[in-house]
């Protein structure tokens, strides 16, 4: 094996690819991978983000999840004492710790490399200008736990706290990335992994055990293939968006959900050509997947994100870092799972995916999208492992989105449109191109297949 890097942009590829020349590890890559998307996609993801990943050993073995998502500040609740919501942006939606450079720190002792940080770190520091530029040789030479337990997280929360976010000190210094065992489902194709909650993962391997249960008919893009996906995606909102959450809060079991019985009666409750009547809304976000395999046939994926794009809208000016807005996904519904509570952490749209297939192969998958994630990995995989699609077949096809209403990207056959709304669903066109997705394929005899998202080109 050779090894290769999949990222959204040519910079951060080159950077990765060049950790792997030098003898890097697959982490290694995609620490400096993430750090140059963190300079060129600023509102996508960045060192005030969070990030999850899934790291593994050669062909066969399970991987490990690394989720670094902050929990709620001590003092968040007071903050938003008398406000009925959380709000989407501001400084109040900045409730809890940035978490992405701990993951970065987490991934590489998880997967050890040979390179110093400088090395890692040397193409985003290049890249960037100002105060980040400055951040990133902080961190380069202090070591990423500056950020939480050093001068840089000094500095960051005075900046919180003088633009009105909770997160203090304290909040920086007890953040750590935690090393999680994964979800699994098995499938017709193959074994399946994901992280589990709060990373909506678990609606991500829902989604797949529905559809793989499920007849899709002939024709990728037909209509039995697209309804069903459509009517799997609102049975997997209905279970996620009232449950999913903080483990501790959930009132189901991940076994449960995932479990033969509970996903053949779900798939039961779909109706062959009537769409099931829809009021929930979905959210967006925008988002990062960098994906890795290396010489020694180490392989690593991670997401990183903002939540929706640019965040919070706040730039801490100190040290050029823009601030997520997760919080936002806090409710202060004392009686919800996802109430908002010192030390909790919120619900989280990101979700890489591994699957380890029955011809040999593994994929490495993951998307931006927001709630839409599950959706749109399983039109890409649905797409490749039920009806032989080339990967990157799969993932330039056009694509939909369910909300309050079904967008559709430009590409549809108008006949299967035309099937859809005869079946009760409301299908209207995509405002903006849906997701950007990518995958990683490692065949059998170690050669890696890399596709990206069209919808990435510039």
């Amino acid at each position: 094996m050779t090894g290769a890097v999949l990222a959204p942009c040519p910079a951060a590829a080159a950077a990765g690819s060049a950790i792997l020349a030098e003898g890097g590890s697959a982490a290694e890559a995609l620490v400096a991978a993430a750090a140059v998307c963190a300079v060129t996609l600023p509102r996508d993801c960045g060192l005030g983000g969070d990030g999850v990943w899934l790291l593994a050993e050669g062909a066969d073995a399970p991987p490990v999840v690394i989720e670094s998502f902050g929990r709620a500040a001590a003092g968040a609740p007071d903050a938003l004492a008398g406000h009925d919501s959380v709000p989407v942006d501001g400084p109040l939606s900045v409730l809890t710790p940035p978490g992405a450079v701990a993951s970065w720190a987490a991934a590489l002792e998880a997967q050890p490399g040979r390179l110093p940080l400088a090395r890692l770190l040397e193409p985003a520091t290049a890249a960037a200008e100002g105060a980040l530029k400055a951040t990133l040789e902080r961190l380069a030479t202090a070591g990423l736990d500056d950020l939480y337990r050093g001068d840089l997280a000094q500095v960051l929360a005075a900046d919180l706290a003088a633009a009105g976010s909770p997160v203090a000190v304290a909040d920086l210094a007890d953040h750590r990335a935690e090393r999680r065992a994964p979800l699994r489902l098995p499938l017709r194709t193959g074994l399946a992994y994901a992280a589990p909650p709060p990373s909506q993962g678990l609606a991500v391997l829902m989604l797949l055990g529905l559809l793989d249960r499920l007849e899709l008919g002939a024709q990728a893009g037909g209509f039995d293939h697209l309804h069903n996906l459509i009517e799997a995606a609102k049975q997997v909102a209905l279970v996620r968006d009232p449950a999913l959450a903080e483990p501790a809060a959930m009132t189901l079991d991940p076994a449960q959900i995932l479990a033969p019985r509970f996903l053949a009666e779900r798939a039961s409750d779909i109706v062959p050509n009537l769409a099931l009547q829809w009021p929930l809304p979905a959210g967006g976000g925008d988002t990062v997947f960098l994906a890795a395999a290396d010489a020694a046939g180490r392989l690593a994926c991670t997401l990183q994100s903002l939540g929706a794009a640019g965040g919070s809208g706040m730039v801490s000016p100190a040290t050029g870092i823009v601030l997520h807005n997760r919080g936002a996904a806090f409710v202060l519904d004392p009686a919800s799972p996802r109430a908002l509570a010192a030390g909790r952490r919120p619900y989280h749209t990101l979700a890489p995916l591994l699957l380890r297939l029955k011809d040999g192969r593994t994929l490495l998958a993951g998307t931006a999208g927001g709630d839409a994630q599950p959706q749109i990995l399983g039109q890409i995989l649905s797409r490749h492992l039920r009806f032989g699609e080339p990967l990157a077949a799969a993932l330039a096809a056009p694509r939909l989105r369910l909300a309050e209403a079904v967008a559709a990207e430009p590409g549809l056959d108008p006949r299967v449109v035309d099937g859809l709304r005869a079946a009760g669903h409301a299908v209207e066109a995509a405002a903006e191109a849906i997701g950007a997705a990518g995958v990683l394929a490692v065949a059998a005899d170690g050669g890696v297949t890399i596709a990206g998202d069209p919808r990435l080109s510039p």
